[in-house]
């Protein structure tokens, strides 16, 4: 009797347990961009760190260390302003990058005392 319980635990659970690999796996396929400050930046006494993460449509920027306003553009290969957001007092903002054609990229993040850009390919 044990063992038929756990078996048909087993097979209840199984399909879960597979999702939730799917789901990870999906987690791990984060891409980061890598970004490069461009000008700017006084010295302070914290040190600003921008991370930006692509995961299929979904553009992730995060700022750390930062409190101010925050304008993110994306730019096309022949320079033209593609997206564009701003945010103020809050460190994260995300961007569904889904009805932009495939192309690569410039993304640019531009702080109160700084700007940073990196390339990605969408």
């Amino acid at each position: 009797m044990k063992t038929v319980f756990f078996l048909f635990l087993l097979g209840i659970c199984s399909p879960s347990l597979s999702t939730f690999s799917f789901y990870s796996e999906k987690i791990n396929d984060n891409e980061k961009i890598l970004l490069e400050r461009e000008r700017g930046g006084t010295r302070s006494g914290t040190n600003t760190e921008i991370e930006a993460i692509l995961n299929d449509y979904l553009l992730f920027i995060h700022a750390m260390n930062y409190s101010g306003m925050l304008w993110v553009d994306v730019i096309g290969d022949d320079g033209s302003l593609q997206q564009s957001s701003h945010i103020e007092h809050d460190s994260q903002i995300l961007l569904d990058i889904s009805p932009l054609p495939q192309g690569n990229y410039l993304l640019r993040i531009t702080l109160e005392n700084a700007v940073y850009s990196g390339y990605f390919e969408y």
